[in-house]
């Protein structure tokens, strides 16, 4: 995006700097076919911070609201353990309680199948995460 007055008077480059970041952080976007719906895009959210969270690459007070079922004594015979589940807190409240990353992030964590949990990077998880939210949206 360029503007005729810049190439003719040189002293105001930083004006038209300006005008070219703006007009690029606004721009139209002229294709929505790959944007997710709402309740996809925070199921993707959640979904990113957990993998982060697991992978030590989040706030500690957040990793430590993460829990697998494998480090969970009493539930560490179980099938679900060795297939990357995490530990769902029970909630008394069923809306608010229910909303809290503790309980949201694990339960969005446990619905991905283990294609997209055991992704090599967080680039892969990101587009497998998204093929996988595209394909439960629009089929």
């Amino acid at each position: 995006m360029t503007y005729s007055h810049c190439e003719s008077s040189p002293g105001s480059r930083d004006e038209c700097n300006q005008h070219q970041t703006a007009g690029d952080i606004w721009t139209e976007p002229t294709d929505l076919s790959h944007w997710l719906r709402m309740p996809q895009r925070i199921q993707y959210k959640l979904c990113i911070l957990v993998y982060r969270c697991l992978h030590g690459s989040s706030p500690g007070y957040l990793q430590s609201s993460i829990i697998p079922v494998s480090d969970t004594t009493s539930r560490r015979h179980l099938r679900s353990a060795s297939s990357g589940d995490l530990v769902v807190p029970a909630t008394l409240r069923l809306t608010m309680g229910d909303r809290a990353f503790a309980v949201a992030g694990p339960r969005a964590w446990n619905k991905l199948p283990d294609s997209v949990r055991q992704s090599s990077s967080l680039d892969v998880f990101k587009r497998l995460l998204k093929t996988h939210l595209f394909s439960l949206s629009f089929n």
